[in-house]
């Protein structure tokens, strides 16, 4: 299994704190980690760090790299365009680097998820629907 992470918000609506140049993804709003280190930690017990790609402005590559070094799959945008965008590039890089038909969810950086042994199970039980499908 291959999880996309998607992080190319501006920071704009958590203004003052959050800014272009570290939008809220990148702030410890939970807790002492960031809200990307978050989402990416939360999926590692199913999907191996080598599976993971990160979506996001080239302006947060560097600050995304230090914040999660052992992810090698960090991509940047040509254009903040939207979500859609952003899978869709996340899709042709992916179609170069999955050997199998492997399922992949894609996951918004900056979700909040209190449950997080359900929400795991749940991609896990996907996961086995959509290879079997």
């Amino acid at each position: 299994m291959y999880a996309v992470i998607i992080a190319g918000g501006q920071g704009t609506r958590l203004w003052p704190q959050s800014r272009k140049s570290k939008p809220k993804h990148l702030h410890p709003l939970v807790g002492s980690d960031t809200l990307i280190q978050k989402t990416a930690h939360r999926i590692t017990p199913l999907i191996p760090e080598e599976n993971i790609v990160i979506v996001t402005n080239q302006n947060h590559i560097a600050e995304i790299k230090k914040q999660l070094p052992t992810i090698k799959h960090i991509i940047a945008e040509p254009d903040s365009k939207n979500t859609a965008a952003a899978i869709g590039l996340a899709a042709i890089y992916l179609k170069k680097i999955i050997k199998n038909d492997e399922p992949v969810v894609v996951l918004p950086c900056d979700h909040l998820i209190i449950h997080e042994d359900k929400f795991l199970e749940i991609l896990k039980h996907s996961a086995v629907i959509l290879k079997k499908s």
